[in-house]
């Protein structure tokens, strides 16, 4: 989908607020309210706005755990099975299909170490497993638009 300006503005306000309210983001890109809901219905129409989310810091929740954990199938006979078992583990919240050294890794949020390892535990069923645990944050992840569509 072609964009113009004022659709890549709209991304931007909404990236840096999804609660902004229509007549808000109307005034900030210099449209009445209508025409604003029309270009928030035809990118939402688009897939572009696939869904509105809000950041949680998981940490005041008690899940103090994030790890990453490499999965390196026994077989690859095991991919559907496997793609089943973690749609029923609430600890994964990301699964990526990977190149490299490992078939699959999954971006997972525990309460503790225990959780963890049980988690680590029910995964090596299928494959060779390699957890990184993530230490700090050097940078979270934030789509930039205008850095995007300036490379």
């Amino acid at each position: 989908m072609n964009l113009d300006q004022t659709d890549k503005t709209i991304l931007k306000l909404l990236l840096a607020d999804s609660d902004l309210t229509l007549k808000d983001l109307a005034k900030q890109i210099h449209l009445s309210a209508p025409a604003a809901s029309e270009r928030l219905k035809r990118l939402k129409e688009s897939g572009v706005i696939r869904k509105y989310t809000i950041d949680i810091d998981h940490k005041m929740l008690g899940f103090d755990i994030i790890a990453d954990i490499l999965v390196l199938f026994w077989d690859m006979s095991e991919k559907e099975g496997f793609i089943d078992f973690i749609q029923g583990e609430p600890e994964i919240t990301t699964a990526f299909e990977t190149m490299g050294r490992s078939d699959v890794m999954l971006r997972v949020i525990c309460k503790n170490m225990n959780n963890l390892l049980s988690l680590v535990k029910r995964i090596q069923k299928y494959g060779h497993t390699e957890t990184y645990m993530h230490m700090g944050t050097y940078k979270d992840f934030r789509f930039e638009l205008d850095s995007l569509y300036d490379a």
